[in-house]
């Protein structure tokens, strides 16, 4: 009985509990002989002992069988959870972080800001003359446009960092730690990258963006900064990211 209660407890493995069961229930068979002359009641006694443990052992071989399936389904859930989650952040066309996640992170990092006193800076990003791409190469080409542009953003970034697909052709990328002289150099680099990605005419795509840093405004003042960058910078002749 004690042996079972172990078993119950522990849920071992099959080979466990079967040692563990049969291993005391040999050394008593082997020592009943020693405490009882009698061979008749010797004999029914290790028949009844082995008897009672190999069901003892049946019994322990179904609560494996009962753990592992609750291990199965623990684990099923976990997976599904874990897909559910990806999809309610997950842009489905990008692959990156969509609208209300990005802005979730956002909230995140500014916090961190505060609480650490570290730079933070938010780039806003949009791709010049998309509707243009999609009115002269069809909106299959402009979907491919997109999703190449996130790979090259996404590859682009420190593993602290982190970008979304804002709406659209937009996109807002997060840089930790960064301030605006740190976050020019990266919108340099960036719009190397951008500028290698030919277009069906091999005409090159270009980027026009707005680089602010924050200085405890809320999230919209911050975004709208941005924005507003944004704005210039396409009024300005575009391929360029404008910062504070």
């Amino acid at each position: 009985m004690i042996m079972t209660g172990i078993i119950a407890i522990l849920y071992l493995k099959i080979w466990e509990s079967f040692i563990l069961i049969m291993g005391p229930c040999l050394v008593m068979i082997i020592l009943f002989p020693y405490f009882q002359n009698n061979p008749e009641i010797v004999l029914i006694n290790q028949i009844n002992l082995f008897i009672y443990d190999i069901v003892l052992w049946f019994f322990a071989l179904g609560l494996f069988k009962i753990r592992l399936k609750t291990m199965l389904l623990d684990h099923d859930l976990i997976l599904k959870n874990q897909e559910l989650e990806y999809l309610v952040k997950t842009d489905s066309m990008t692959n990156l972080y969509n609208h209300q996640a990005i802005l979730d992170f956002l909230s995140e990092e500014m916090q961190r800001s505060e609480r650490n006193e570290q730079a933070l800076s938010i780039i806003l990003l949009d791709i010049d003359d998309f509707k243009r791409i999609n009115d002269q190469f069809g909106h299959q080409v402009g979907d491919e446009v997109l999703i190449s542009l996130s790979k090259i953003i996404k590859h682009s970034l420190r593993s602290i960092d982190r970008v979304g697909r804002y709406g659209g052709e937009e996109f807002l990328i997060l840089l930790p730690n960064t301030n605006l002289n740190a976050g020019r150099l990266y919108a340099l680099r960036l719009q190397s990258l951008i500028r290698n990605y030919k277009l069906p005419n091999e005409e090159n795509l270009t980027l026009s963006g707005g680089l602010a840093e924050y200085t405890g405004e809320s999230i919209d003042e911050l975004i709208k900064q941005a924005d507003q960058l944004l704005y210039r910078a396409k009024k300005s002749g575009k391929d360029q990211i404008i910062s504070q």
